[in-house]
């Protein structure tokens, strides 16, 4: 999905993932660094015919969590 005028977003993204991944390299010990890219969500951005609703795209990061943290 590629629409004229995203390049910004589609930097942010990048740099949001960016950045997890460099502050998850330098923390040590018990601490999880993760960040949330929710994908396609039916918003005023991702348009009504996205398959994920917003309250169903929140319900499911701590799922996410839980599964990589172990606690599942």
């Amino acid at each position: 999905m590629s629409y004229k005028g995203v390049g910004a977003y589609k930097l942010s993204k990048l740099a949001l993932n960016g950045l997890t991944r460099l502050v998850a390299g330098e923390i040590k010990g018990d601490i999880k660094i993760n960040a949330v890219d929710p994908g396609w969500v039916s918003s005023d951005m991702g348009r009504p015919s996205a398959p994920r609703t917003p309250k169903q795209t929140a319900e499911s990061i701590p799922l996410v969590s839980d599964y990589w943290t172990g606690r599942t």
